[in-house]
C-alpha cells in the first residue's frame, strides 16, 4: 500500500530560462505536481546553467535572479532553506534544480540545489541544448546594468536598512486595510526613488503584496 502511494522522483530537465517563461502553467490537483508545459515536455523540476545578476538575503526569504542570455528567473528558497544561498556571489556561474512555481504573472524557481560551476560549463549547456546564439552576461553587462559584485556589497548594508526601515512601517501603518504607499514613502525618510524601488522589489520577492491600488500589507 505505500508503495502504491510513493511518486517518482520527477526529472529535473535541462532547459534554457526563455523557453520557460514562455511555458504555460498548469496547476494539478491532489499529490500530483505543477508543471510548465514546454513544447511536450512538462517540466516539473528544472535543471538551469546561468549566471548570478542579483542577490538578496533575507531571515526567512533569500533570492538569486539567474540570466543565462534567453532570459532570467529568480530562485527562492524559503525559511531554513534561506541560508543556503549565502555562499553565492553575483557573477558567480551555477547550476540551479527546483521547481517552477508561479507568484501572480512571475515565474520562479523553488530551490532545491545551487552550486557553483566553471564558467566552462555554459558552454557545454549551450552546447547540450543545440543553441549558440545566446551567451551568458559578460562581466561588462552586469557591471553596465548596476549589479556588479563590488558595487552591490558596497551597497548591502544600506539595502538591508532601507529594507528593514520599509517592512517596520508597512507593519505600523496597516489599518487593517493595509499600508498607503505614499505614507510609508514620506514616513521612511529615504530617498523617494529608492523607497518606491524598495516597495516595488519586495512586491516581487512576494515579501508584500498590494492587497488594493495604493497600499500594500505583508505576507
Amino acid at each position: 500500500m505505500a508503495e502504491q502511494q510513493m511518486q517518482p522522483r520527477q526529472v529535473a530537465y535541462k532547459i534554457r530560462i526563455g523557453d520557460l517563461l514562455k511555458g504555460e502553467y498548469v496547476e494539478q490537483e491532489g499529490w500530483q505536481p505543477n508543471f510548465i508545459k514546454v513544447g511536450d515536455k512538462q517540466v516539473s523540476r528544472a535543471n538551469i546553467i546561468a549566471s548570478v545578476i542579483d542577490k538578496q538575503i533575507g531571515e526567512t526569504l533569500s533570492s538569486i535572479t539567474l540570466d543565462d542570455g534567453s532570459g532570467d528567473i529568480q530562485v527562492r528558497a524559503f525559511n531554513e532553506e534561506s541560508i543556503k544561498l549565502n555562499d553565492i556571489e553575483i557573477g558567480d556561474i551555477v547550476i540551479a534544480i527546483g521547481r517552477p512555481r508561479k507568484y501572480g504573472n512571475r515565474f520562479f524557481i523553488s530551490y532545491e540545489i545551487v552550486k557553483k560551476l566553471d564558467s566552462l560549463w555554459a558552454k557545454v549547456r549551450q552546447n547540450e541544448l543545440g543553441k549558440t546564439n545566446f551567451q551568458m552576461p559578460s562581466p561588462e553587462i552586469i557591471e553596465v546594468v548596476g549589479v556588479k559584485e563590488e558595487k552591490v556589497r558596497e551597497g548591502k548594508e544600506e539595502f538591508y536598512k532601507n529594507k528593514k526601515i520599509i517592512l517596520d512601517l508597512i507593519r505600523n501603518i496597516d489599518d487593517g486595510n493595509g499600508a498607503n504607499i505614499d505614507d510609508i514613502i514620506t514616513n521612511s525618510k529615504i530617498d523617494q526613488k529608492k523607497a518606491e524601488e524598495m516597495i516595488q522589489e519586495l512586491i516581487k520577492a512576494g515579501e508584500v503584496y498590494e492587497n488594493i491600488a495604493g497600499r500594500v500589507k505583508l505576507l
